[in-house]
């Protein structure tokens, strides 16, 4: 297998996209072929493994390419959203002196939340555009393009999908007359890193039980994950479902009519047309329609991380009539989705470690009664008494 590599470049580097369960014993083709395309002997090679939920994943491979002969190789540890957050000179210094990046398998959704908007992502996308090779494996390789390939069921291999004839589904939501699939192929890593959406610009959602209606005027697809912008009309009456936090995303809402009124960090707002509401990430919130005709307001959720992702599955089950009166699903069901998006919402009170702590309980058993992080309608396996 040829390999040409070009010690000087000014164009991108290469992007080698690997289906996963690659070779790592016998004669290792494909890493071979990374490797050789990194620089071979004089490869400085960087692992990343946030998406998997094995400790020793990354330098499981760090081993397999020093044994291969690369110069250097060295794990970029970034397990969650605040490890990205907070990553410093020295984790951005081991991508600007790295002739290749390796991103392992694992789970899409935790390597998209934990890296989406962030100046480690900005960086790994510039070292890319400025000639450094990229490799990944599963949901690495899922990673490398604009659109990401996301549900189906979770507990079946592609190989059991396609034999069974499942086709996907994704249910839960009326798209406006602007909605469209755009089925253009990705654009290599410029567009990389920035989430899993199945949200497209010009998609409206409906929620019955809160008087909600959302027109996606910017996803985080346009936007490179920086933001969301959505605007939403709430009837008379109506609400958001509970008050919430947002841990790393501002919220900025503009009215445009009616009457809307918050609760910001216990302080009651009431905002007319014209006027700007923000809400610092962190501070706990919600917000209602205080008047007698329809409010509408346009809102900015910055960066956009999964924040369209946990709209679409809460509104869907209020379709579908698996919540409560203030628009909540039932606790082990909150619990699979509040888990998965514990980075996108929380809960004011308590702490978030008490929280994510009654999360690893409770995640669990909703899980094993079929509950899942997305709704699509598709359920079978959860009992009667527990389907809302």
């Amino acid at each position: 297998m040829d390999v040409l590599t070009i010690p000087h470049v000014t164009h991108p580097g290469l992007l080698i996209a690997i289906g996963g369960a690659e070779d790592k014993t016998r004669e290792r083709v494909i890493l071979r072929y990374f490797l050789e395309a990194a620089g071979g002997d004089d490869a400085s090679v960087v692992v990343l493994a946030t998406a998997s939920e094995t400790p020793e994943a990354g330098e499981r491979y760090a081993d397999l390419f020093l044994a291969l002969r690369a110069e250097n190789v060295e794990v970029l540890k970034i397990e969650t959203r605040e490890d990205a957050m907070e990553a410093g000179p020295e984790a951005h210094d081991l991508l600007e002196y790295a002739t290749g990046l390796f991103i392992t398998g694992g789970s899409q959704l935790k390597l998209s939340s934990v890296l989406g908007g962030t100046e480690i992502a900005q960086t790994i996308r510039n070292r890319h555009a400025a000639g450094m090779v990229v490799a990944g494996t599963s949901a690495g390789a899922a990673l490398l393009s604009e659109h990401m390939i996301a549900l189906g069921e979770t507990d079946a291999t592609p190989r059991e999908i396609l034999s069974a004839g499942r086709p996907n589904r994704f249910g839960g939501r009326r798209r406006g007359d602007g909605a469209r699939r755009d089925s253009s192929q990705g654009k290599s890593l410029q567009n990389e890193l920035k989430g899993s959406q199945m949200i497209r610009k010009g998609d409206v959602i409906e929620n019955p039980v809160t008087g909600e209606r959302l027109l996606f005027l910017e996803t985080s697809r346009e936007t490179g994950g920086e933001y969301v912008l959505v605007e939403c009309t709430v009837q008379p009456s109506g609400f958001v479902a509970a008050a919430h936090t947002h841990p790393y995303q501002t919220e900025r809402f503009e009215i445009e009519s009616g009457t809307v009124a918050f609760k910001l960090d216990g302080e009651e707002i009431v905002a007319g047309p014209g006027e700007t509401v923000i809400v610092p990430a962190g501070s706990s919130h919600k917000f209602w329609n205080a008047g007698e005709t329809e409010a509408v307001f346009v809102t900015e959720v910055r960066p956009a991380l999964q924040f369209e992702r946990l709209l679409e599955t809460m509104f869907a089950l209020a379709n579908d009539g698996k919540t409560n009166k203030k628009g909540m699903p039932n606790p082990l069901r909150l619990a699979v989705i509040a888990n998965a998006h514990f980075d996108d919402v929380r809960l004011p009170f308590p702490p978030a470690w008490m929280q994510k702590l009654g999360l690893a309980m409770g995640a669990p058993l909703g899980r094993a009664l079929g509950f899942k992080p997305e709704y699509d309608g598709s359920e079978t396996k959860v009992p009667a008494a527990l389907a809302i």
